[in-house]
C-alpha cells in the first residue's frame, strides 16, 4: 500500500474547493477511503484545518475533523521531531510535515514548490507523479470511473454532513 503524508493545505484547499487541484485531490481522497493509499497528517495540520473551518461553523468544523481523524492516521509530533523541524530553513509547518514524512518513510504530497522541498526530502512527488507511483493504468481507470459517474466525493460528504455552506460545488452541477 502506498503511504503518503498529506500537506494540511491540500486538505484545506479541497474542503473549501479553492484550488485547481481539487479534482486530483478528489481522486486521492477516493483512494484513501478505498484503502489503496494509507494517508498520514500531522496533528498541527489538522489543528490548522479545524481553526480555519471553525470560523465558518464550529460544529461542522468539529464534525469534519472527527471524520478526518477517522480516515487518516495522525503522525505523532514529539519533542525530537519539533527540534529537527526548528533547524530547517523552511516554514515551520512544512518542516514538521517533512520530518513526519521522513519518520514514516512515506511520500509527502504538497502543492509547495517541488524544487524547494526536494532539497530537504526526496520523496516528494508532484501531484501528476503520484499517478506514476500508483500506476498510470490504475489511476486512469479511477479517473474514468469518477467522471462517468460524475462522483464528487467532497460534495457528497459535505451534503451528508450539512457542510454545503463551506463549499462552492453543487451536487447537481457537472463541475
Amino acid at each position: 500500500m502506498l503511504q503518503v503524508l498529506l500537506d494540511a493545505d491540500i486538505a484545506l484547499e479541497w474542503i473549501l474547493n479553492r484550488s485547481p487541484i481539487v479534482e486530483e485531490v478528489e481522486i486521492i481522497w477516493y483512494l484513501i477511503n478505498s484503502h489503496v493509499i494509507e494517508c498520514y497528517m500531522t496533528k498541527i495540520g489538522i489543528g490548522k484545518i479545524h481553526l480555519i473551518l471553525s470560523e465558518f461553523n464550529g460544529i461542522k468544523a468539529n464534525d469534519f475533523v472527527f471524520y478526518l481523524e477517522g480516515v487518516v492516521k495522525i503522525c505523532p509530533v514529539d519533542y525530537n521531531l519539533l527540534q529537527e523541524s526548528r533547524k530547517s530553513p523552511l516554514d515551520f509547518e512544512t518542516a514538521v510535515e517533512i520530518e513526519c514524512a521522513k519518520q514514516k518513510q512515506c511520500y509527502y504530497i504538497t502543492q509547495k514548490s517541488h524544487d524547494l522541498i526536494i532539497n530537504y526530502y526526496d520523496k516528494v512527488p508532484q501531484l501528476g507523479e503520484l499517478w506514476d507511483l500508483l500506476g498510470r493504468e490504475f489511476a486512469s481507470k479511477m479517473n474514468e470511473v469518477l467522471h462517468q459517474k460524475k462522483i464528487n466525493l467532497i460534495s457528497v460528504w459535505a451534503a451528508k454532513q450539512g457542510l454545503g455552506e463551506l463549499i462552492k460545488w453543487n451536487l447537481n452541477s457537472d463541475q
